[in-house]
Formats: C-alpha cells, sequence, structure tokens
C-alpha cells in the first residue's frame, strides 16, 4: 500500500503489489492492492471512514471479477470503479493513461450492473430465475457482518456464524448442512 493510505479521505484499491508501485511513481499515493482473491477484513475497515473508495483494475475479465468481488464484500462504499484499457494492466500503463482512467471512473453501481448482465450473458443466464420462499427465507439468517456465514440445517435451524475462509473446515464438522449463507 501507499504511505498516505490512512491519512487520505479517499482510497484507490488495485489489485496487485507492482499497480501500487507504478501509481506511486506517479505520485499517487493512496492506493492499496487487494492481492489476489478474498478481501481482506483490514481493507472493510479502512474503508468505513473514506469517502470516496475507488477501484481501478486490469482491463480483463481478471479485473471485472475483482469488480464484483470488491462490490459484494464493500458493497456502498465502493464508490467508483475504473479500468485499465482492454487486455492492459495497471501496473503498465503511462501516468497519462492513469489519470485518464481514473479521471473517468463511473458510479460502483452503474459499472457492477453492467459487469453482471454481460457475465449473466455469457453464462446463458439472461433470463430471471424463480427462488423458491424457502430459499428466500434463509436470508433472513444472514449474519450482520461482511465475510461471515451460516449454515442452514435440516431442521431449520442456523449454526453458529464463523468467518468465510473457516467455512470449508466447518463444512466437514457440520452435519444436515443443506445450505450455506454468506455475506
Amino acid at each position: 500500500c501507499g504511505p498516505n493510505i490512512e491519512s487520505s479521505d479517499s482510497l484507490i484499491i488495485v489489485e496487485g503489489r507492482n499497480d501500487v508501485l507504478n501509481l506511486a511513481s506517479c505520485g499517487i499515493k493512496n492506493v492499496i492492492a487487494v492481492m489476489g482473491a478474498g478481501i481482506d477484513d483490514a481493507l472493510v475497515g479502512l474503508v468505513e471512514n473514506k469517502s470516496m473508495v475507488k477501484a481501478f483494475l486490469d482491463g480483463d475479465r481478471g479485473g471485472r471479477m475483482i469488480a464484483l468481488e470488491l462490490s459484494g464484500v464493500l458493497g456502498n462504499k465502493l464508490t467508483h470503479i475504473s479500468f485499465a484499457p482492454e487486455s492492459r494492466e495497471v501496473e503498465h500503463l503511462e501516468k497519462k493513461v492513469i489519470g485518464k482512467h481514473l479521471g473517468q471512473a463511473e458510479e460502483a453501481k452503474r459499472v457492477i450492473a453492467r459487469i453482471e448482465k454481460s457475465e449473466g450473458e455469457i453464462n446463458g443466464a439472461s433470463e430471471k430465475i424463480e427462488i423458491p420462499d424457502e430459499i428466500k427465507e434463509w436470508a433472513g439468517n444472514m449474519p450482520k457482518k461482511a465475510n461471515l456465514a451460516v449454515f442452514i440445517l435440516e431442521d431449520g435451524s442456523v449454526s453458529d456464524e464463523a468467518k468465510v475462509k473457516d467455512t470449508i473446515a466447518q463444512a466437514g464438522e457440520t452435519e444436515g448442512a443443506q445450505a450455506l449463507v454468506i455475506k
């Protein structure tokens, strides 16, 4: 991460260490990297007091998938999203291109809706799926904090909350699990 991530009122999230270094060389020092899949709890806590949280991601499918993950974990705290030009990586962009694309960042909700629509069409799921009432009821058991999960058991009861990263181990110890609810 850059040296100004805590003191700055805004934050730029990128994919990796080299992205941070490239933006720092351009004078942008409020940058933090997610370092692959899985959003760290420290990042979730860091964005709480920021007025603007912008994701600046590679212009490939991986960048779009990270945008979806960030949106799922950070919710409304993720305010804007920008991508490098198609098939290019943030770590290889020139200062002028970085400035242009950061300046053209769009509202996160709009970008996420567009990604979800295009991914749905790619996966053949462009039509709406009817969700059974029983499954809708499970949403009422959603954990209060992000990155937590619960198992819905056969008898309708709910397991204790656990960190998402621990659910695989917990699944082996939980008898009668019929669903996993993650926030």
